[in-house]
């Protein structure tokens, strides 16, 4: 078995996540443009479409001088949301680890979270938390620390610069950030907002993009981390609660038995490696699971 690049299963919510972030900010923008090239055309009054939404006739005599404010908004809530996505993600993180933790009878130092209660974890809590250096990520901490500063303004100040991010913006560290970062074909950073205190803080949606992708190589370490932890066993108990033993079981068509449901999820979702078919019932006997797994499984499916 070989599960040196798999995915475990925060990584894989937290990629599609991200995936459907990209897609949403660049369709939003294009919906934007769309909008500016329409009033370019327009003789008089446009009427935008509603989408069925009940919008009346939704005309406007002027919509392009809207459509930077609206950029920004969209920009804002896409960083603010972007944060959020990656908090939730170490909040998964933590779980996978102490229910591992917890299976092999050792003490389980921190209380984790519900995941259906949590409001989210930062990814510096959580490395202390797990004993993890953060070494690995010090190339791209300090822009996240720069964007979660600036959800906060979103979220708590509607966008206005407060004294924190205000004196982080201008700081060494988060300069050296910038300028060190290494991209694809060593692209530069786009520029990041100048921030005044107490103004609007202009976000533009390459900011949200640039965002996600720090989130992405924080969330990237993260996985591998935990690849480390759990082993090849744990991997195996990841996939058979996530399959199966946990109150919300992902879905699957693969329900020819306990075994090819099991094995579906470790090499589709998971993207691990398998010696041969039974690979993986072997390993969840060794720690006493296979039986409840194949006994809930013939339950619901036999």
């Amino acid at each position: 078995m070989n599960v040196t690049l798999a995915n475990t299963e925060p990584y894989y919510q937290f990629h599609r996540f991200s995936e459907e972030f990209n897609r949403n900010v660049r369709i939003s923008v294009a919906g934007l443009a769309y909008v500016r090239k329409q009033q370019r055309t327009a003789s008089g009054p446009v009427a935008l479409p509603s989408d069925g939404e009940p919008f009346g006739k939704n005309q406007w005599n002027n919509p392009g001088k809207e459509v930077p404010a609206a950029k920004g908004f969209v920009a804002a809530m896409g960083v603010a949301h972007m944060v959020t996505i990656l908090e939730d993600f170490c909040v998964g993180v933590q779980a996978e680890h102490s229910r591992w933790t917890a299976l092999q009878g050792k003490t389980v130092l921190e209380k984790p979270q519900s995941e259906d209660d949590a409001e989210g974890l930062s990814p510096k809590a959580l490395y202390k938390q797990l004993g993890w250096s953060t070494t690995s990520i010090q190339d791209v901490e300090p822009l996240y620390e720069y964007f979660s500063k600036l959800r906060n303004c979103i979220v708590h100040r509607s966008g206005r610069a407060n004294s924190e991010i205000t004196r982080y913006a201008v700081g060494a560290r988060l300069k050296s950030c910038v300028e060190g970062w290494s991209g694809p074909r060593k692209k530069k950073l786009p520029a990041l907002p100048v921030v005044v205190l107490g103004e609007y803080v202009p976000v533009l949606p390459r900011h949200a993009i640039l965002a996600c992708e720090v989130s992405r190589r924080i969330a990237i370490d993260m996985n591998a981390r935990l690849l480390d932890y759990l082993g090849e066993e744990g991997v195996v108990y990841m996939a058979a609660y996530h399959s199966l033993l946990s109150k919300r079981p992902i879905a699957t068509n693969a329900r020819r038995s306990g075994q090819a449901m099991l094995n579906t999820i470790l090499t589709g979702r998971y993207r691990v490696k398998l010696a041969e078919r039974t690979e993986a019932v072997h390993v969840l006997s060794q720690f006493g699971k296979w039986r409840p797994y194949l006994r809930k499984f013939e339950r619901l499916y036999s």
